[in-house]
């Protein structure tokens, strides 16, 4: 299996806002432990960029932080597992999955949760 988790270099942790992620790190997962991990950058974040990185790299999972609905659904329905709501090391997140441990928190997709004001026009981060 492979799981992909929005990433922030500086510090290690899951980053919070899927669409400006600038790097997603890749974990490989055999028998139910990493074997390997691998740091992809983002030349340019974004929702509609991260997805080509995602599928090119063979994700099956993505773990993030906070996700918009429209992007949410389009990697639900591409078939990757969604785990939104993960805080905190990266490392550790996938270690939580693993252990099924980390589940889906849908109120990570909920716009109104993350920013406290609707979508609307201008609706910018």
């Amino acid at each position: 299996m492979k799981i992909a988790v929005t990433y922030d270099k500086e510090n290690g942790s899951v980053y919070q806002h899927f669409g400006m992620a600038t790097a997603v790190k890749f974990y490989n997962i055999e028998n139910g432990a990493v074997v390997s991990t691998e740091i992809v950058e983002m030349k340019n974040p974004g929702h509609s960029m991260i997805a080509p990185v995602l599928f090119g790299n063979g994700a099956e999972v993505l773990i993030c932080g906070h996700i918009k609905p429209g992007a949410a659904n389009a990697i639900m329905i591409s078939g990757l597992m969604l785990c939104a709501g993960a805080q905190g090391d990266a490392d550790d997140a996938v270690g939580a999955y693993i252990a099924g441990e980390l589940k889906h928190d849908q109120s990570a997709v909920d716009i109104d949760e993350i920013c406290g004001h609707d979508g609307g026009e201008g609706h910018e981060h």
